[in-house]
């Protein structure tokens, strides 16, 4: 037992002293395989940090873009919003400006109703008459408002500010106001601002006074 124990010890004795002896012959080769061991361990040290900070740097900019996503659309979002709301304001002052045109030339309407109910005028006298005043309107390049133009004292037949006009005059209005304001043409000459009610219908002339030979224009 012992003999077999000192042999191990022999063995292991001279495997320390070849390993030894091998080392300090060979001293440059274990110190180049330790330094190429050691520079393998760094690069690939050196390879995981550089693809963990590329990786970090691509999420990094994966959120980034999906922020300046996420606030442009909302940016967008809120331009849309303001620009519905914008159009729905100036939507709604466009509708109160008609309405207020309107009510003026429905009052105009309402002051010769009796003439309207006595010689039954149409559509088309109501149009003529209507077109007294946005003659006169045009031929003072739109200096005084319809407001102006009808209110003025004796001008416009039963015409008041306190009239109440029924719907279907307003509704008249609107319509003629609209197709006025987009006509390219006119249907007739703008010296035409003065109106006649007769028994036979609405008709312009262009003087208070006319005769029976002038000129006289219906819708």
């Amino acid at each position: 037992m012992n003999e077999n124990l000192a042999i191990l010890a022999e063995i292991d004795a001279d495997y320390t002293r070849k390993t030894n002896n091998l080392r300090f012959r060979h001293r440059k080769a274990n110190d180049l395989y330790r330094l190429t061991v050691f520079l393998l361990v760094l690069g690939l040290t050196v390879s995981l940090y550089g693809w963990g900070l590329d990786l970090w740097a691509q999420r990094r900019a994966d959120q980034q873009t999906a922020d300046a996503r996420v606030l442009w659309n909302a940016e967008l979002a809120a331009k849309e919003d303001a620009a519905k709301q914008a159009q729905a304001e100036q939507a709604k002052s466009e509708a109160d400006i008609l309405a207020e045109k309107a009510q003026v030339i429905a009052k105009a309407f309402q002051g010769i109703k009796n003439f309207i109910d006595l010689y039954h005028y149409d559509r088309s006298d109501l149009e003529t008459y209507a077109r007294c005043i946005f003659n006169r309107y045009d031929a003072g390049n739109g200096v005084n408002s319809l407001q102006v133009i009808v209110s003025r004292k004796d001008q416009f037949t039963g015409y008041s500010d306190s009239l109440t006009p029924l719907t279907e005059y307003v509704d008249l209005a609107k319509e003629f106001i609209l197709a006025w304001e987009s006509e390219t043409s006119k249907p007739c000459d703008l010296s035409y601002q003065c109106a006649e009610l007769t028994p036979d219908g609405i008709y312009l002339v262009t003087s208070s006074n006319p005769g029976p030979y002038d000129r006289r224009w219906h819708a």
